[in-house]
Parts: structure tokens; C-alpha cells; sequence
């Protein structure tokens, strides 16, 4: 029964939150936040992002923000939130399946609980903006999201903790 339990609360999403620098070039453009809370069975998962445009673009920060409910795992369970400059949009959603922006937090849950030794996880997903469906999800490994932070601008160090989600460390930004 102990180990049941066990098992349940390392598959189980952190709760917690990172926020992450965004830059270009070496020059800070703006910030993404992912943050994740929970209740019981029940997740609410939040990630948004702020990016500023260049100065000869007029400098505006363009402001987007998704919002949903997963369970413990980081399948969704309720609906799916999207707001581009305080702006309702159309948003897709997938019963069952993993948010694109739970999905490196659902991925390494699946890994603890399974064991290193179990090989990489794999999880159904989608993209909560275009509807994509993703039948597999495989968690790369550390040379495939370096890549991937440089694709994206991303920088820092990691930091892990009570509270903090695993990631590149704290940032500036606004909120």
C-alpha cells in the first residue's frame, strides 16, 4: 500500500512555479512564466509570455496567456484558456492528452515514477493553439533541450526547490 502510494505522488505533477528570461542576441526581449497548482486530482496550469518588439517595430510588448486544467499526470481534464493581449482566442483542446506547455513537466513525472532505467517516457499531446496532435512525446535528452533553449533565447542557470519547477533559474519580467 506504502509503495502505491509512493508511486502516485512521484507520477504526480509539481506544483510550483519558473519563470524564464527570454533574449535575443545576448539583449533581454521579455520573460516566460509557467506556473502549476494544484488541488486534489485537479491541476491549474498556467504559462504566459511577454515579448517585446524592437525599437524599429515600435517597442510594444505583446502579452499571451494560456490557462488549463490537467490532472495529476498533466492530461487535460477541463477546458483550455487563451488570451493574446487580454484578447480572448480560439483555443484547442485534447481530453486525455498533454498540453504542449505541461509536457516537459508531465515527461519528467513519467520518468520518476518509472525508474531511469525504464527508458525515456512517452506521452500523447497536443498544441493548445493549433490543435496538433502529437501521438508520441519523447523527452529528449540534455543535448536535445540546449538546442532547443538556443532555438528559443533562452539563458541561465538551473535551479530546483520547494516551490520551484524544474528549469533555467529566476528571471526579470513583468507580473
Amino acid at each position: 500500500m506504502i509503495a502505491l502510494a509512493a508511486a502516485a505522488l512521484l507520477a504526480a505533477l509539481p506544483e510550483g512555479q519558473a519563470r524564464y528570461r527570454v533574449e535575443l542576441s545576448g539583449e533581454p526581449v521579455g520573460a516566460a512564466e509557467l506556473r502549476v497548482a494544484c488541488a486534489g486530482a485537479r491541476c491549474r496550469l498556467s504559462f504566459g509570455t511577454w515579448l517585446r518588439a524592437p525599437e524599429e517595430a515600435g517597442g510594444a510588448v505583446r502579452v499571451r496567456r494560456l490557462e488549463a486544467e490537467v490532472d495529476r499526470e498533466g492530461r487535460l481534464a477541463g477546458a483550455v484558456r487563451r488570451l493574446e493581449d487580454g484578447a480572448p482566442r480560439a483555443a484547442s483542446a485534447a481530453p486525455g492528452r498533454v498540453p504542449a506547455s505541461a509536457a516537459e513537466l508531465a515527461l519528467l513525472s513519467a520518468a520518476a515514477a518509472r525508474g531511469a532505467a525504464a527508458g525515456p517516457a512517452c506521452l500523447p499531446a497536443f498544441d493548445e493553439e493549433g490543435g496538433a496532435h502529437r501521438p508520441r512525446l519523447r523527452r529528449p535528452g540534455a543535448a536535445g533541450r540546449r538546442a532547443r533553449a538556443r532555438r528559443a533565447g533562452r539563458a541561465g542557470g538551473g535551479a530546483r526547490g520547494p516551490g520551484r519547477l524544474p528549469g533555467r533559474g529566476p528571471a526579470a519580467g513583468p507580473g
